[in-house]
């Protein structure tokens, strides 16, 4: 997509992406140089591809700096779907550089209003 588009249409994928069947899950070279060609193009000459015994791939781009990323995660009442995801996000997250924006979307819940309170200080 964005080989193609460029950066003039809105098609960012935040990390390369495929979808295939269980059975194709395991290691698949194909996948994997495509993915690698892709790094590549992107200019990220030092990325590399690791195939997981999951059938995921895990990629390390190779980049020379380690710039902030925000990730914004919105809310609207839904305390119970933002928490787990601010939890996952805390526990799962290696990248030391990083910020989490809380979009809060006119919450009138008490309990996601006070949450949100007790973080914002």
């Amino acid at each position: 997509m964005i080989e193609d588009a460029g950066f003039t249409e809105f098609v960012h994928s935040p990390e390369p992406m495929i979808i295939s069947p269980l059975w194709q899950a395991q290691d698949n070279y194909d996948q994997a140089r495509t993915i690698q060609r892709h790094l590549h193009a992107r200019g990220y000459a030092g990325g590399q591809v690791h195939a997981l015994e999951s059938g995921h791939y895990r990629i390390e781009y190779g980049h020379a700096d380690q710039p902030l990323v925000s990730i914004l995660v919105t809310s609207q009442d839904q305390l119970q779907t933002l928490l787990p995801c601010v939890e996952s996000i805390l526990e799962n997250t290696t990248y030391p550089f990083y910020e989490i924006l809380i979009c809060d979307n006119n919450s009138q819940s008490a309990e996601t209003t006070e949450w949100l309170a007790t973080i914002d200080s």
